[in-house]
């Protein structure tokens, strides 16, 4: 009877594991598409890809600097042998990661923005030539 008891806890626990698994799928999925579309509003409303670009930018370095926050929290909090209840790393670790991430989507943005403008100024430029219309006189 014990172990019958032990398989079906056992069982639970992966059951209930899975759940967070594809629950965890399903809110990065719907962050993506989030941050996919509105970068997509941006260019359109903004009549410029490059406009969407830049949103897209920003807000996927905002998300990597929460997480790289997050990460460089929980690694503060282990190496300083500190509870993990205190909330003073909790607040600033993401907050400095969402800061610098910003930081590094604005100068990625600044480089991109100047090397499309040097590779454009590189490229000879097409003008398109329309013929005079015939004046008869």
């Amino acid at each position: 009877m014990l172990i019958v008891f032990l398989v079906a806890c056992l069982l639970v626990c992966v059951v209930v594991l899975l759940l967070g698994v594809v629950a965890a799928l399903v809110i990065t999925a719907l962050v993506a598409a989030g941050i996919i579309s509105a970068s997509v509003l941006t260019g359109v409303l903004q009549r410029s890809v490059s406009s969407g670009f830049r949103a897209l930018f920003l807000q996927v370095s905002a998300v990597l600097g929460l997480i790289t926050g997050s990460i460089g929290s929980l690694i503060f909090i282990w190496l300083a042998r500190l509870p993990s209840a205190s909330a003073q790393p909790w607040i600033i670790g993401p907050t400095v990661g969402l800061v610098f991430g910003v930081l590094v989507a604005c100068l990625f943005n600044f480089a991109w923005g100047r090397s499309v403008d040097w590779i454009a100024s590189k490229l000879p430029r097409r003008k398109s030539e329309v013929p005079e219309p015939v004046r008869e006189t």
